[in-house]
């Protein structure tokens, strides 16, 4: 046994000398869902938040027109 503070001790894991695993794979993640989702579309079964979303539109709708009418629009 050395003299070695225990802070110089190498990070190794206790089974690194006896596993041929060798590193983990990494993982792709899982792909985005498109379209609503499910909490929306509960949502927007009540009128009322019809209502207010519709409301909202109409004033990002206003502010969008007013600060950035100039701007050139991608296609959808």
């Amino acid at each position: 046994m050395t003299d070695a503070p225990l802070s110089a001790a190498p990070l190794v894991s206790p089974d690194a000398e006896t596993s041929t695993a060798g590193p983990r794979p990494r993982t792709l993640p899982a792909p985005r869902r498109r379209g609503p989702s499910p909490r929306y579309l509960r949502m927007v079964q009540d009128e009322s938040v019809r209502r207010d979303l519709r409301t909202l539109a109409l004033f990002v709708r206003i502010y969008c027109d007013g600060n950035h009418r100039d701007r050139e629009r991608a296609k959808h």
